[in-house]
């Protein structure tokens, strides 16, 4: 028997955090499925389509990582340390480990930042 994804569970529990928000993932387990990775089903299937839209209505979502999506929803953004200080965000996850070393200080830094249109306050995990 499968357990639930760990994105699942996660995304399920913050989703008044990111529900109709602006939203920045750096998530490699959102990347792979985005990418076309294992074709979900049932909720977990309604669950991605909220988090990822297959085409770009509502509230603006960012992705972080290089290579093709195969949704049209999120923009994919290979500077994360640039988007996350300027783009409008309201929510933000961002799996630091994905984060190259090096980087890690610029992204850390817009994060604190907060953007939320940069009048800060965002909501970051």
């Amino acid at each position: 028997m499968d357990a639930d994804p760990r994105w699942a569970a996660r995304y399920t529990f913050l989703r008044e955090l990111w529900e109709d928000r602006p939203r920045l993932f750096a998530d490699p387990e959102l990347i792979a499925l985005a990418r076309g990775g294992a074709r979900q089903t049932g909720s977990l299937a309604t669950l991605l389509d909220e988090l990822l839209p297959r085409r770009r209505v509502g509230a603006s979502v960012w992705l972080w990582g290089e290579g093709t999506l195969a949704r049209a929803g999120p923009r994919c953004v290979d500077d994360l340390a640039a988007t996350s200080a300027d783009a409008p965000w309201e929510f933000a996850a961002v799996a630091l480990t994905a984060v190259d070393p090096a980087a890690r200080a610029p992204v850390l830094a817009a994060l604190s930042a907060g953007s939320c249109s940069r009048g800060g306050g965002g909501d970051v995990l």
